[in-house]
């Protein structure tokens, strides 16, 4: 469990047998590899431990020139794979666990996400070239916290703010719009009147976002959606008309009320949250998909949740729980049952999902082979004849056994 600190703001050092990423065997390997001393744990790690939050990537900002972090790696036997290695950035996986390991750097000239970059030895200049104050601390193996531009205060209020020049920090890579947003979502759309000049500068420059791949704007979306301050930070972009240069304006009412049911039930979903800010039409959805150019698996999944079945509710009985359990699946089911609820019926439906996580489905008693078996050939016929079959069985809510659905088979009236 991570700790929570009280007062960040005063926060000079860290135990670092407090932290459990720091004391992973794995990240212990990272750092005897490359040296205590040549290294700093920077961004999302830091920022999050120091909220009492879980940390997934870990980053490590370092003074060695990446040709040298990967031998260093290598010679170490740690796999390193050079993603970025002109502009000083090596992934090194130890156990399936990813580093991020970056020489220190600064921007000589920049030309939108990408830049022309000199390594450096100065942590402040590499802390200058990042996007927000919160995300430019940065943690020595040792636990002592480095912050050159008043992070620690920023994280404390839940104040997002850009580092220097907003306008710049923009021009060097338009998704840092997005990213403001998200980073409003989770820690601070409180503070939004503390920092005029970041918003003024992402709403002027929200018309950059076109010239973003819908891969990178479908990620950042993903995150700013499990945001726990989505719903106002989303009215807030399109108040401010940013929203419609990812995707179209929508009614905020289905979403709340989604939320609502999240929070009450402990549950969040990031696809049944992005059904909720895509438009209603079908064209428009379909286009608004391939803006953000989700998966074919995406696609698939979030197409199936797009019209929940109205009979799946809380207080459903068990008849429409049985065929709904069958016809979509358990999973499918509690995602139909949360979109259809209302928060006033969070108990109900937490009653509901407890019960379908152990709960089994009917199973269709027989198969094309079992036709077969009775002298059928296989086609289209046999297809149509298992479906004819399984829709008697689903009327009889199931209760029609093996032999008689085979039995009817041959039964002159079965069509």
């Amino acid at each position: 469990m991570a700790k929570l600190y009280q007062d960040i703001s005063k926060i000079k050092k860290i135990d670092p047998l407090e932290l459990d990423w720091l004391t992973l065997a794995e990240t212990r390997e990272i750092v005897d590899a490359l040296g205590a001393e040549n290294l700093r744990f920077v961004g999302g790690a830091v920022r999050d431990s120091l909220l009492g939050l879980p940390v997934t990537d870990v980053d490590v900002a370092v003074t060695l020139p990446p040709e040298e972090v990967m031998e260093r790696l290598k010679f170490a036997k740690i796999k390193a794979i050079p993603t970025g290695i002109e502009h000083g950035t090596v992934t090194a996986i130890v156990d399936q666990q990813p580093y991020e390991i970056t020489t220190l750097r600064h921007d000589v000239k920049t030309h939108g996400r990408h830049a022309d970059v000199a390594f450096t030895d100065s942590w402040e200049d590499d802390a200058k070239r990042r996007d927000f104050t919160m995300n430019a601390l940065y943690l020595d193996d040792d636990g002592n916290i480095y912050d050159y531009f008043d992070g620690l205060s920023d994280l404390a209020n839940g104040h997002v703010k850009f580092i220097g020049d907003a306008n710049k920090r923009i021009e060097e890579d338009a998704l840092r719009i997005l990213r403001y947003f998200r980073f409003l979502a989770r820690f601070g759309i409180a503070s939004i009147n503390d920092d005029a000049e970041g918003l003024d500068a992402v709403v002027s420059n929200a018309n950059k976002l076109t010239f973003l791949s819908s891969e990178r704007i479908r990620e950042e979306l993903k995150k700013l959606l499990l945001g726990k301050d989505c719903a106002a930070v989303l009215a807030l972009m399109m108040e401010k008309g940013v929203w419609r240069y990812i995707l179209p304006d929508f009614d905020m009412e289905p979403l709340r009320r989604l939320l609502a049911v999240e929070q009450a039930i402990g549950e969040s979903d990031v696809y049944l949250r992005l059904i909720r800010v895509l438009p209603k039409k079908m064209g428009d959805i379909r286009e608004a998909v391939k803006r953000i150019k989700l998966s074919n698996a995406e696609m698939a999944h979030l197409m199936g949740l797009l019209h929940p079945d109205p009979r799946i509710t809380a207080d459903m009985d068990e008849i429409v729980l049985r065929e709904t359990s069958y016809r979509f699946g358990i999973e499918t089911l509690k995602s139909f049952a949360i979109l259809n609820s209302e928060p006033e019926m969070a108990d109900k439906l937490k009653e509901l999902l407890s019960k379908l996580d152990g709960y089994e489905p009917p199973k269709f008693p027989i198969r094309g082979r079992d036709l077969i078996d009775m002298g059928l050939q296989a086609g289209p016929e046999m297809g149509e004849l298992l479906l004819m079959l399984e829709e008697r069985w689903i009327e009889s809510n199931f209760l029609i056994s093996r032999d008689d659905l085979l039995g009817m088979v041959t039964a002159p009236n079965l069509h």
